[in-house]
């Protein structure tokens, strides 16, 4: 009796693939050397003569895993989803950390697979080697993110920004689940090193209280437009109320002058500047010392009027201290 050749061909690649999503599990959760080729084959249950047919080693079955982990990690979960997450290419380089910090907190947190298997084979192993093109590959993403967003030297950037990423997972190895939020505070930062020498930008001159705040709290606007304005301040005892910690009154200014810039930005080629004309802020967490990101978007932008939502965050931890609303008339600008 003949055979129906697809009915006979079909088999083969489903147990390849049988064998290599067994050998992802228990290579991803257990490294490679703890790990016999009779285990796979066992828990596969596919013959020993199938899986060598499909994988003539183990190093080859370890390549093999590698690839498809590059495909299932970095391409289809970190690449993929962080530029889901984020609208800009510097939003999708932070998502990275979102991402894992959700991952850290998980009870199936593996590491990385690519670190692990370098560290245990050596570079010199066939799988060693394979696990150092993956890594670069990685670096590849978050360099593609850095000049999409216009940084410096992506490639140097790219570099940093991945001893980042695999110093959190090693943190969160050792037990530390919110590694990627720490990691997350010093990316930031890393932004900021990597932004044109040009970006930081003065803010208009004010009121000498006004200056002298901007001046205690070592004021620096990184990003100006109509559509977002993002700046930095260094809160210390130079800013406390009686009681020890920073007035709300620090917050308060901090919305009004970092919305205020991005309102005026918005409608200054119609001729015009913006004006506060309702400030509500609230205050979230007290805080003693820390360096805090401001960072101000439209909620509504009209002809005479626009609606500014702000957020200030501890650098540190990403944790919200404050956040308020600014409302805004646009007023014609005066003559010259």
């Amino acid at each position: 009796m003949s055979a129906n050749p697809e009915v006979v061909a079909h088999p083969e690649p489903a147990a390849r693939q049988r064998i290599l999503d067994t050998a992802y599990e228990l290579f991803a959760r257990r490294g490679i050397r703890a790990v016999g080729i009779d285990e796979v084959i066992e828990r596969a249950g596919v013959a020993k003569a199938t899986l060598y047919r499909h994988f003539p080693s183990k190093d080859d079955l370890v390549v093999a895993f590698l690839e498809l982990r590059e495909q299932r990690w970095t391409l289809a979960w970190v690449q993929a989803e962080a530029r889901r997450r984020g609208t800009t290419p510097e939003e999708q380089l932070l998502a990275i950390f979102e991402l894992f910090d959700e991952w850290f907190h998980r009870d199936d947190f593996e590491a990385c697979s690519f670190v692990n298997v370098l560290l245990e084979m050596g570079p010199a192993h066939p799988a060693g080697r394979a696990s150092i093109v993956h890594l670069e590959n990685i670096r590849s993403v978050v360099s593609r993110l850095a000049e999409e967003a216009g940084l410096r030297d992506p490639e140097s950037f790219a570099r940093s920004w991945h001893i980042l990423m695999k110093g959190s997972i090693v943190s969160a190895a050792e037990g530390d689940a919110d590694a990627a939020r720490r990691a997350q505070a010093i990316a930031r930062l890393l932004i900021d090193e990597y932004r044109p020498a040009t970006d930081t930008i003065a803010p208009l001159p004010s009121g000498e209280m006004i200056e002298a705040f901007r001046s205690s709290a070592d004021f620096k606007i990184h990003e100006l437009s109509g559509a977002r304005v993002r700046a930095t301040l260094t809160l210390n005892a130079a800013h406390h109320q009686p009681f020890g910690v920073v007035h709300g009154g620090i917050y308060a200014l901090a919305v009004e002058g970092v919305a205020s810039a991005g309102a005026c930005a918005a409608v200054v080629d119609r001729g015009q500047y913006a004006v506060g004309t309702s400030n509500t802020t609230d205050f979230l967490r007290p805080v003693t010392e820390a360096e805090v990101e401001v960072v101000a978007e439209p909620i509504f932008q009209g002809r005479t009027q626009q609606l500014w939502s702000v957020e200030i965050r501890r650098l540190e931890d990403s944790k919200l201290v404050a956040k308020g609303q600014l409302r805004l008339q646009n007023l014609p600008l005066p003559e010259a």
